[in-house]
């Protein structure tokens, strides 16, 4: 039986009947086991439907934008995504073009899902609404054997990778090459493009078609086609679509640079100081092979170089988009969720913005500062507690910190460490098996005085 069900009640609902929900470390996955979900181009009326493995979530501050979808026969369906979602849209051929949704216009054609006709149709963008960033959760599923599902009908991609290591040790064995494909000499290089080239070309473009053919109930042989865009020697793979690789050849062309796609180093929210100190991380273990004390070396002197940094070196922006009331000076009032009936707290940053406005007004200088409204894209800091008014988180109009608070309010650099520093690259270290490490806890020792 055909149903709709919104993602976020999904992942409650799933939690609520008792199954558990395993946090990675980033996201949030609960087993969803017996849900299927409806994918592009079936054998049947009901087209085709694959079981889901996981729902998850996990808070960002992205951008959202809600896609508005129209298509003959059928009422507008909505559906709103982060600006970096992959969406699959109709170029003028009818083919599908892999595009962000932040790149969308109105009148783009995409594959919309009639569940009364039990048919896939072509759909238009009747409207995009930019929803601004958000600090709530983002929710996505996990899928088994394809990468295009309908999402409120309207069909969505996620990606994949294909490995060729061995098409890389085949050369190796049979010229006897260096294991570091950047130690190879350009011919040896230029023969490994050319060889993958053709597989793609040849291989795995022929397999594509065939399944075109009987999947898509097509003759058309281009109506999806796969192209070598770079070659690399040396990648860190942090998880689907996040990862830093060294590339060699770019389309054909040799190049050496390092691509970065969806890591956290490059979030908006990121103060510009500290990437710089994330990308010599990235490029130590890319460029110079270095291994787990390299790496705790260089954190562990990060850290000591971290608590002489200014407050614009280290706070990260935050969007400032759901307004709590307070009940009185510096005291937040609390909501009730109306559906679970459990209180809900108030947001790291609108306590914060609530913080600097009133302390602002306190200190009488609301003519030389700006109040922070809702909507504003803003700096967020930890501060230390041992301030006249215990507080521990601070907002700040960016580049207008007041200087009146220098005397008041101190950054809390251990917290501002872990948030800027420490947790962009969880997903980093675990995947290069790096250890957990705690700079401020941090004993040096001479192991032979043990």
């Amino acid at each position: 039986m055909e149903k709709q069900e919104e993602i976020g009640a999904l992942f409650d609902r799933l939690v609520a009947e008792g199954r558990k929900a395993v946090n990675d470390g980033k996201y949030e996955l609960v087993d969803a086991t017996g849900i299927e979900v409806l994918t592009y181009g079936g054998k049947t009326d009901n087209g085709r439907y694959v079981p889901v493995k996981y729902v998850s979530r996990h808070r960002t501050n992205k951008r959202l934008v809600e896609i508005t979808v129209s298509a003959a026969g059928k009422d507008p369906v909505k559906v709103t995504v982060t600006t970096d979602h992959i969406c699959m849209v109709y170029d003028r051929d009818r083919l599908f073009q892999n595009t962000a949704a932040g790149d969308l216009r109105e009148g783009d054609y995409v594959s919309v899902y009639d569940a009364d006709a039990k048919a896939e149709r072509q759909g238009t963008i009747a409207g995009i609404k930019d929803l601004g960033t958000t600090e709530e959760y983002v929710y996505d599923l996990e899928v088994d054997d394809t990468h295009c599902f309908y999402a409120n009908d309207v069909l969505i991609h996620n990606s994949i990778f294909l490995n060729l290591e061995p098409v890389t040790a085949w050369m190796r064995r049979q010229n006897g090459l260096p294991d570091a494909i950047k130690d190879w000499k350009k011919k040896d290089k230029k023969a490994l493009w050319d060889e993958v080239f053709q597989f793609v070309e040849k291989d795995v473009n022929g397999f594509v078609r065939g399944l075109a053919h009987d999947f898509c109930r097509t003759s058309r042989q281009d109506i999806l086609t796969y192209e070598l865009e770079y070659m690399g020697d040396v990648g860190i793979y942090e998880r689907k679509k996040h990862y830093a690789v060294r590339k060699l050849f770019d389309e054909g062309d040799p190049v050496d640079k390092i691509k970065y796609s969806g890591i956290e180093m490059k979030k908006g929210s990121l103060p510009k100081f500290v990437k710089q100190y994330l990308q010599e991380i990235y490029e130590g273990v890319i460029l110079k092979g270095w291994n787990d004390q390299d790496y705790l070396n260089y954190v562990n002197d990060l850290y000591e170089k971290f608590k002489t940094f200014s407050v614009d070196d280290i706070s990260f922006f935050k969007g400032y988009n759901t307004e709590r009331e307070a009940n009185g000076f510096l005291q937040m009032a609390q909501t009730v969720n109306p559906v679970t009936g459990k209180t809900v707290g108030t947001t790291g940053i609108a306590k914060a913005a609530t913080y600097y406005n009133q302390i602002v007004q306190k200190m009488g200088l609301g003519k030389k500062y700006e109040q922070i409204r809702v909507g504003t894209q803003c700096r967020f800091l930890y501060i230390d507690e041992n301030n006249p008014y215990r507080i521990n988180v601070m907002a700040y109009r960016d580049g207008q910190w007041p200087t009146e608070f220098n005397g008041l309010f101190k950054p809390d650099y251990k917290k501002m460490f872990e948030k800027t520093v420490l947790d962009a690259l969880k997903a980093f270290r675990q995947a290069c098996k790096f250890s957990e490490c705690d700079p401020s806890k941090q004993v040096a020792f001479d192991i032979f005085s043990l």
